[in-house]
């Protein structure tokens, strides 16, 4: 099976952890082998929707993807931001590295920056998000939880990528078919809390 996919009106493209409005005139070609689907080629520009980046939602700027699966080739551009609670404006910009020898994920690249001129560190900026309050204006409690829960973070989400999906994949897609689903999802958080 091989659909061209043109985008129009009121389309949206939703799995954890990105919820896209895409604009008209994107596409989608993508094939059916009898075993899975294939992206063979992919255009989109997004410029509504959310992003959900360790527990905190932030607004799309823009975002442009596309794929082209003969040459290996996925690019990811995209720019989100969240307004603080005092104001400060944080921007998350997520691109992609031109090395096609390393995995997708391995080649997506996030970066953090506020516009408040006191936020100086990633853990400033983290700060802001979770509490916010600058890092200097934390208790020593508070900055010892948001820093260990970084941590915990990226070592359960990595551990849960390499270790649980592998097997939740199969498990998620056999329930999806019985069921006749459109989609169906199984976010195991026994990892961080094995840690925890």
């Amino acid at each position: 099976l091989d659909l061209m996919v043109r985008l129009m009106d009121n389309v949206k493209y939703t799995t954890y952890p990105a919820n896209l409005v895409m604009k008209n005139d994107g596409f989608f070609h993508i094939i059916y082998d009898g075993d899975k689907w294939i992206a063979k080629e992919a255009s989109f520009i997004s410029e509504q929707g959310s992003l959900d980046f360790f527990g905190t939602v932030f607004q799309t700027e823009s975002v442009a993807l596309s794929i082209i699966e003969s040459q290996n080739l996925v690019d990811i551009q995209g720019s989100f931001y969240r307004r603080a609670a005092d104001g400060t404006i944080i921007t998350l910009t997520v691109s992609t590295d031109k090395d096609t020898s390393k995995p997708i994920l391995e080649r997506l690249s996030f970066a953090l920056k506020s516009d408040n001129p006191d936020d100086r560190t990633i853990s400033n900026i983290l700060a802001r998000l979770r509490y916010n309050a600058s890092t200097d204006e934390l208790s020593a409690t508070q900055q010892g939880s948001l820093l260990q829960d970084e941590a915990l973070n990226l070592i359960s989400d990595n551990l849960n990528s390499s270790l649980v999906s592998p097997f939740l994949y199969p498990l998620e897609n056999t329930i999806r078919r019985l069921l006749k689903l459109d989609d169906f999802s199984i976010h195991a958080g026994f990892i961080q809390n094995l840690f925890t």
